[in-house]
């Protein structure tokens, strides 16, 4: 996740290898300060590791194509806060059938 001015928030570089991702409601900048995360993009597109994702409160908008080839993606919840979910977010998603789509 990168905000407005490019800089790339740490929650993302430190799960980018774990299996099970929990997006919390906040991220921290390389900076050191806290902002809100509200917009998952391509950043988990192609990840093998994946089984699994848990999505804050927060989140508005999952991109096109942000879980796209995430081969082993199993189970994601979506919060009632997700108003806009891009084409293609979820292709190309053999391990995501209906039953591992939660909806807040």
């Amino acid at each position: 996740m990168v905000d407005t001015a490019g800089r790339l928030i740490k929650i993302v570089r430190e799960s980018a290898s774990k299996t099970e991702i929990v997006v919390p409601e906040k991220g921290v900048l390389e900076s050191g300060q806290d902002m809100n995360i509200t917009i998952i993009g391509t950043l988990f597109y192609n990840n093998d590791n994946i089984t699994s994702v848990e999505l804050g409160d927060n989140i508005t908008t999952i991109e096109a194509g942000a879980f796209n080839y995430c081969d082993k993606l199993a189970k994601i919840n979506i919060p009632d806060s997700v108003t806009s979910i891009g084409s293609d977010a979820f292709s190309n998603t053999p391990s995501l059938d209906g039953s591992g789509i939660e909806a807040d």
